[in-house]
């Protein structure tokens, strides 16, 4: 088990290659490589497919020599689900193009955001949302088996018209269970978020909880993305700087059996990415020696 981090931030800031070596060097062994870090109309993402391959193996490449693996990568935001068949043509080729990246990356997930309707909201419009998702993932489907990546579901939440945060596309662990079938167990895999499982408070959805949501997901789960918040606001924090009961959340997670690595995914500022990489780094320390000290090496 490994302690790994989004780039995001750290490749705004300092760019590929220098993110990777601050990474290293914070003691982080994986990281979450944040394919929309770049726009999909940059230079990389309109380069030649050998450039673009030859890019993306040079990097892995160079990761590795630093010690780090890529576990899993972020696909671009939003999945494709647009008013106009040109648009979602368009942005369907970059996630096809993120899909050839993982692989190239030798990583063997990327999280790829379900298409959420724009009124899809406490359950409304859910059968709406299957159907346009089951068919992306036939798109998808010939892709990943190409290229041998499994796709992995999130847990969404969304926002209703007076901006409270509510239940949407695959809020439920019981949702992204029926999202995995659609593909099937040998393509697809759960992510559980589990700042976004704090930010969701409805009596109908008991089930929305992150220790409820690891019994659910069982064996189908295979990443998480670790962050702290206050319950209100998707704020990305390290753990400690919120509210989400991290005892009990690593409790269970070490009791399911969890094989996966310890992955946090932060949103900071150009002067805390370090500092806020560093926080959750030494939050993961202490995890791995209280909860998982059978699984590190």
């Amino acid at each position: 088990m490994k302690l790994s981090v989004n780039t995001l931030d750290l490749v705004h800031i300092h760019g590929d290659r220098a993110a990777l070596q601050k990474i290293s060097e914070l003691g982080y062994t994986a990281v979450d490589y944040t394919l929309y870090a770049y726009p999909a109309n940059c230079p990389l993402y309109t380069m030649h497919d050998t450039q673009y391959r030859e890019y993306f193996l040079s990097l892995k490449e160079y990761g590795n020599a630093l010690g780090i693996s890529f576990d899993q990568t972020h696909a671009h935001i939003p999945t494709p689900f647009t008013s106009t068949a040109q648009g979602e043509k368009e942005q369907f080729q970059i996630i096809l193009k993120d899909i050839q990246a993982t692989a190239y990356l030798e990583c063997p997930y990327i999280v790829i955001h379900p298409a959420i309707p724009r009124k899809c909201i406490r359950g409304k419009g859910a059968k709406e949302a299957q159907k346009i998702n089951a068919a992306l993932f036939k798109q998808m489907k010939p892709v990943l088996q190409e290229y041998g990546v499994k796709l992995a579901v999130e847990n969404m939440f969304n926002a209703d018209e007076n901006g409270v945060i509510c239940s949407t596309v695959c809020s439920s662990a019981e949702e992204m269970l029926a999202y995995i079938n659609i593909l099937g167990t040998n393509l697809a895999v759960a992510c559980l978020d589990i700042g976004h499982a704090n930010l969701i408070h409805e009596s109908e959805n008991p089930t929305i909880d992150p220790c409820r949501m690891i019994d659910i997901l069982g064996d189908k789960l295979k990443l998480i993305h670790m962050h702290d918040n206050d319950g209100h606001k998707d704020f990305h924090n390290p753990p400690g700087q919120g509210n989400l009961p991290w005892h009990a959340i690593m409790t269970k997670l070490a009791s399911s059996g969890y094989r996966g690595n310890l992955s946090f995914e932060l949103k900071s500022t150009c002067e805390t990415a370090l500092s806020d990489a560093h926080a959750a780094f030494v939050a993961g320390k202490t995890f791995l020696a209280q909860y998982f000290h059978d699984r590190t090496p």
